[in-house]
């Protein structure tokens, strides 16, 4: 099933591409590559860090642990993508506060 996925998944990116491109002009790979490069590295390094304190606390895992992990991890993350200038971590953070 998640190889159904998956094939689908890329099947509807590669037809959307070909059709849309003569419309919006081609696509920047290398740009889009930096772009999840740098977003790759911003959460890396927010899981790195959460890991290394619930194994130096040896954090018990129930429910309260699992919302304080996701609640560091996603906080640790925002800061780094704002110190990497990712600008579209920033302009999610505006329009969610916005509301």
């Amino acid at each position: 099933l998640a190889l159904a996925f998956t094939v689908s998944y890329w099947l509807g990116i590669i037809t959307t591409y070909l059709l849309t491109k003569r419309y919006t002009g081609a696509l920047e790979i290398a740009k889009l590559a930096r772009f999840y490069f740098k977003v790759g590295t911003a959460a890396l390094i927010a899981v790195a860090c959460v890991a290394f304190v619930a194994d130096l606390f040896s954090l018990p895992g129930n429910v309260l642990t699992l919302f304080g992990v996701l609640i560091s991890t996603s906080l640790i993350y925002i800061f780094v993508a704002r110190a990497m200038k990712i600008a579209e971590v920033g302009q999610t953070i505006k329009v969610l506060l916005r509301r």
